[in-house]
């Protein structure tokens, strides 16, 4: 076999498993390994800190001008690379860093260290809490040289806090995303730093207040903007858009709306006037129940987008009305077929909505979000190519048949991804679409539905049994809190789980295991011992099985924590031995 051969073979495998299945084999595989090349691109979202201390010694030390790309998402990983690594001379070439679940502290020093990167173009945080200096935060990544996408998104309460005007610094950014709360006169802060921007994308953009309009930017390459959940008044939504995007190609937005929002003759001009480029809008609004006690004013605001001017750009609209959190609300969307991805099927309150334009085939739809058992049995729609399903809001299932109902609109052997957002799905239900839905690898729930497990019965039973037989879902999320009773249920029923996460139900484990990562030190030492009696308990046996799905030493966090419960024993002058009863009972 040719080297040209063997390094086709190493393409298509990611970078440690190229090491792992190679590196050992023969001395000619080593040699094509070591001396490949091929840029290197590292996902260690999954992998623990000992297993990354190995790679790094023996591996991405000698390879360091390789390596191109960059993904973490572990928090000893993140530890390791601030305390032991010279960034700078390591990460020399690289040119895509992904830091996903990091925390602000984290985060602050890691990119002290970024500006030294001078290959980086493309940079993605997802930080999961409250940044203490936003000004500085923001400042050290315009300042990155010659960076062209960046994409900041932080936990959904978290607000940007406001920066200075641009005056003489500014940044190479083309492509900006934010994904949280921005005030509209926030953004133009951040706009002023960005001259070369071209795709914008902002998610919970507010501006109902008073905003400046005494506003000097010029930002004339910006193709394409997306303001998805945006509250804000329609004169500052025409104001942004008269003064920013008179270049636009693509406009989305998306969000709850009051009447002008739904003014077709304004729309047009604003569009005629200030956006001769504009080749697709697309728009979702969502209105209040104010809207609905007054039909006829508004059946004739949307019947204004059934003229001339929409048809000669196939600009279609459609306007269901429907229950959303309990709440009699409709929305109003555009249906041109390049809306492609996404289709939030939402049931009529009553059957008497008229419908301006009516689809009965999505090809190009990929995640389908249902609000209600009755609006599957009413869809005539079929998504021939949808991988992707959302149980949303007030989702209540009654019948019995609700997987085979559910197969006459989507292909539920064809689903990889399930996301149940809502309290009133019942475990027996979802075991059966596990069951239905067979190659579904990721899954993220409320896990208030887990409550019809409790019962010995429930775990013993048929339907457990093959669901849990049957589904090979690797990666999990729990959307609230969850009890260790819960989790254990959990990993019973997935026994192929590889990453399990939550924004709140295992943070207390999250934040022991970082605070007192710097202790297992101690237990290097062969004097240092973990008490056995701590071994018998349920609770070590439970938290050794969860920890495994956090890439993380089980041993050595349970040192740690030991350890720890004693120093504060005897910081509060007490005896030294632990209650491990109470510890882990």
């Amino acid at each position: 076999m040719s080297n040209e051969v063997i390094y086709e073979i190493f393409e298509f495998l990611d970078f440690f498993h190229r090491y792992d299945a190679f590196l050992n084999l023969n001395q000619r595989f080593k040699n094509l390994l070591i001396h490949s090349p091929l840029s290197i691109q590292i996902n260690l979202s999954l992998m623990s800190k000992s297993t990354f201390q190995n790679y790094y010694k023996f591996i991405l030390v000698s390879d360091k001008y390789r390596i191109k790309s960059l993904h973490l998402s572990n928090p000893f990983v993140f530890d390791f690379i601030l305390s032991s690594i010279n960034i700078q001379l390591i990460f020399i070439q690289l040119e895509t860093l992904i830091l996903n679940n990091i925390d602000s502290k984290s985060l602050e020093n890691l990119l002290n260290h970024l500006t030294f990167l001078s290959s980086l173009v493309s940079l993605s945080i997802i930080c999961i809490d409250n940044i203490d200096h936003p000004n500085d935060f923001y400042l050290q990544i315009f300042r990155l040289p010659i960076l062209k996408y960046c994409k900041l998104s932080f936990s959904k309460n978290y607000k940007l806090k406001s920066i200075p005007m641009a005056t003489n610094q500014y940044s190479s950014i083309e492509h900006l995303i934010i994904e949280c709360i921005i005030q509209i006169n926030i953004l133009y802060c951040f706009l002023s730093y960005v001259p070369q921007l071209r795709r914008l994308s902002c998610q919970s953009l507010v501006g109902y207040d008073n905003v400046s309009t005494d506003i000097r930017i010029s930002l004339n390459n910006v193709t394409h903007v997306s303001l998805d959940q945006c509250h804000m008044s329609f004169d500052h939504l025409e104001f942004l858009i008269k003064q920013f995007c008179h270049k636009i190609h693509v406009l989305h937005i998306s969000g709850h709306v009051i009447r002008e929002h739904l003014d077709a003759r304004r729309w047009k001009q604003l569009i005629l006037n200030h956006l001769p480029y504009l080749r697709i809008f697309d728009i979702q609004f969502v209105y209040s129940a104010v809207v609905i006690n007054d039909q006829q004013t508004y059946e004739y605001l949307f019947n204004q987008f059934n003229s001339q001017f929409w048809f000669e750009r196939q600009w279609y609209f459609d306007y269901r009305r429907a229950l959303i959190r309990g709440n009699r609300t409709g929305i109003f969307y555009s249906i041109n077929p390049y809306r492609g991805k996404d289709y939030r099927l939402v049931g009529n309150i009553n059957e008497n909505t008229r419908l301006i334009h009516q689809e009965t085939n999505l090809n190009s739809v990929l995640h389908v979000y249902i609000y209600g058992e009755q609006t599957i049995n009413d869809c005539i729609n079929y998504f021939p190519n949808a991988t992707h399903v959302t149980f949303y809001d007030n989702f209540c299932l009654r019948t019995r048949s609700f997987s085979s109902t559910l197969n006459h609109i989507i292909s539920l052997q064809q689903l990889t991804n399930i996301d149940i957002d809502t309290n009133r799905f019942s475990f027996q239900k979802f075991c059966e679409l596990l069951q239905f839905a067979p190659n579904v690898n990721t899954l993220m729930i409320k896990s208030e539905i887990l409550k019809g497990a409790y019962s010995e019965s429930m775990r013993q039973s048929e339907i457990f049994r093959l669901a849990s037989n049957i589904n090979i879902i690797k990666h999990m999320t729990i959307k609230d809190k969850c009890t260790l009773k819960k989790i254990e249920i959990l990993l019973s029923l997935c026994p192929r789980l590889q990453s399990l996460t939550s924004d709140k139900s295992m943070s207390s484990y999250a934040r022991l295991s970082k605070a007192l990562d710097g202790l297992v030190e101690y237990f290097n030492n062969e004097e240092h011992y973990l008490p056995k009696d701590i071994l018998k308990t349920d609770k070590y046996k439970l938290v050794k099985k969860l920890l495994k799905y956090q890439s993380t030493d089980t041993q050595s966090l349970i040192k740690m924590y030991y350890q720890e419960k004693v120093h504060e024993q005897d910081r509060a002058n007490s005896s030294s031995q632990v209650d491990l009863g109470k510890l882990f009972s």
